[in-house]
Formats: structure tokens, sequence, C-alpha cells
């Protein structure tokens, strides 16, 4: 399934890149958000098309589709991606182990091919989140490495429905951006997990539709950051972690602000805070009898994640922004018990 909104350009390589796979998908179908450039006539002979009345944005496109899957298995890629021909193949051999609610690939930077855009998804105290391995050289060791991983990117991944149905699909708040951290951390809770396959290759461009650093994504990216918290963060944490989320909400605003968007990242963290209580944790509501188990492995997936995070951004060639995040929040391996 693809999501699409103006994205002819990128459906032209991404479409043959499926019908080259090794292993042929049963049905490709692509869900388009009212785009206003040529993407229907570029899917007429590849896909099916399903037509939304309007732009709803990432998560209701992937809810509307899966609302029309009737498989075992379903393939989530984003319209900027061109897939390698085993692709499919080697993520449905990983999905053999019965185990595993999900396989997601190795992405290659389509600005730099010999770099990686991502591998799995991490996510700190703060909610703000990391990808795992980006920009890293495909050389590095971990490159080569199948692993158990929590949370999967969207981007371009296989996903057993039995997940879905078991946790729900995505929670159409978010809109747009981490809206599969928000699923993953859910899937997590539920004690589902997911595969690395480092053999299952995509290129990607990245931010194909709204841009890295516009206006649009910063807003989005700035919001859901709260909205992750007011939807999974109990009292508890909130006040235990006070430093962390402080530290993490006050830096992504000062990058905001370097990339020439200060005023979207603000009116996107108002966005929630100010209607706080709308948004709070729909899914805690689900685990009122056992709170505290609920807290607890919420706790512990976010501690191990944050502790990964640290690991990867230790020395000059870590992140800024995490080195100073660490500096001030501390480290979260002192919070595993």
């Amino acid at each position: 399934m693809i999501p699409n909104y103006n994205g002819a350009a990128h459906l032209a390589k991404l479409l043959p890149s499926i019908a080259a796979q090794t292993s042929c998908p049963s049905r490709v179908l692509v869900v388009d958000n009212q785009s206003a450039d040529e993407s229907r006539r570029v899917v007429a002979a590849h896909a099916d098309w399903l037509q939304l009345d309007r732009n709803y944005g990432f998560a209701v496109a992937i809810n509307r589709g899966l609302a029309e899957v009737g498989t075992e298995f379903v393939a989530l890629v984003n319209s900027d991606v061109v897939l390698e021909p085993t692709w499919l193949a080697d993520l449905e051999t990983a999905l053999e182990d019965t185990s595993m609610a999900f396989a997601c690939s190795l992405l290659i930077s389509g600005q730099s091919n010999d770099r990686i855009d991502g591998a799995w998804d991490l996510l700190s105290r703060s909610g703000c989140p990391a990808r795992a391995l980006h920009q890293e050289r495909l050389t590095h060791p971990e490159a080569t490495r199948s692993r158990r991983v929590q949370f999967p990117p969207m981007t371009a991944a296989l996903f057993r429905m039995s997940v879905f149905r078991d946790i729900g699909l995505l929670d159409e708040g978010f809109v747009n951006y981490l809206e599969d951290v928000d699923f993953g951390l859910r899937a997590v809770l539920e004690g589902h997990h997911g595969i690395f396959v480092p053999t299952a290759r995509a290129v990607h461009a990245g931010s194909a539709t709204l841009g890295v650093w516009s206006a649009r994504a910063t807003y989005w990216n700035a919001r859901n950051q709260v909205l992750l918290l007011a939807r999974h963060f109990p009292p508890t944490l909130l006040r235990r972690w006070w430093r962390p989320i402080l530290a993490g909400q006050l830096l992504f605003l000062l990058l905001a602000a370097r990339n020439g968007h200060p005023f979207a990242a603000l009116r996107g963290k108002a966005a929630i805070l100010l209607q706080w209580r709308r948004w709070r944790a729909p899914y805690r509501l689900a685990h009122s009898a056992n709170k505290r188990e609920f807290d607890e492995r919420l706790s512990a997936a976010l501690l191990s994640s944050e502790a990964e995070i640290r690991v990867r951004n230790t020395g000059r060639s870590g992140s800024a922004f995490w080195r100073a995040y660490f500096a001030i929040a501390g480290d979260p391996g002192k919070g595993i018990r």
C-alpha cells in the first residue's frame, strides 16, 4: 500500500521497482489524498487507485487503505521510495518467524548512495524520536546484522495484519509525522516486536511531500512530539522525567529556529499544550486495572530506547542535538532497573 499526495514523479520510479520484485505482491494499492498532479495517470497501468475526497494526511490514508486489505500481510511504502528487487521476498522470509509482528528494511539515502537514511526508530523520554543508523555509511557493521526492534518506520516495512487488529489502526490525531512511532509504542506495550532485515533495501528520497525543514513539516514534528507525551505518559512519568522532557522540547525549538521556522514549531507545541486534556492518553484507559504494570512497561521501553540513542551519539561524531540533550537530561541507564 502506498499513501500519496502529489507524488507523480516519485511514483514513476517506485511502481516499476514493485513490478520488478522477485516476490510478486498480490495487490498494489495507491491511496491518494486529492493530488493535483499527474499521479492518477502514472498509477493507471500499475496499481489500484483509492481516491480520498480531500487531503487527510498520512494516518488517514493508511487507515483507509488498511480497510481494503484482506491478506495476512501488508507492506506500507512511501511514494518517495525505490525498492531493490528482493525487498519484499527478504521481509516475507523474516516474518516466517511467527513471533515477529513486523519487519523493517535498510533505507539508503536518496541524496548519497553510500549513506544510510535509517533502519529502525528509537524514542527518548522527551517525546523526541531518533532514527537508528541515520547518516552512517553503508559499511557500518550494524547495517549487515538482523536484530529485534521496537519501533518500525512505516517508510518501507511489512506488517502482519493481526497486529493492527490487536492494537488498532494508526492514530489519526497525528495526521502527519510520528504516527508510526506512536504505533510502535502501542505495539511494545501490548507485547509485540519486530525485526530489522538488512538485506531488504530501499532508497528513500526523504520528506518528499512536505520538505525536510519546511514550515509545515516543522509544525507537525513539533506538535506530535508533545502529542506522544499526552497520549502515553502518566502523571508519574511526566513528573519524574520533567528534565529530559523540557530539554528535548526546548532543544527542538532551538533547532527549528536554526532552520528558519521557530514560530511553526511554537505553534505546533501550543496546539497540543493548550488543549492538553483533549489529547490525553486514550490508550491508557484499556489498562486502568493494571496501571502500575502498564507504566513500568512504558518506562522500561523508553529507557532502553533512549539508552541506545545515547550510545549512538557519544563523541564528536554524534548529533549535536543529542549530545546537548544528554548533557541536560543525564544518563538514562541509571533509570533502568
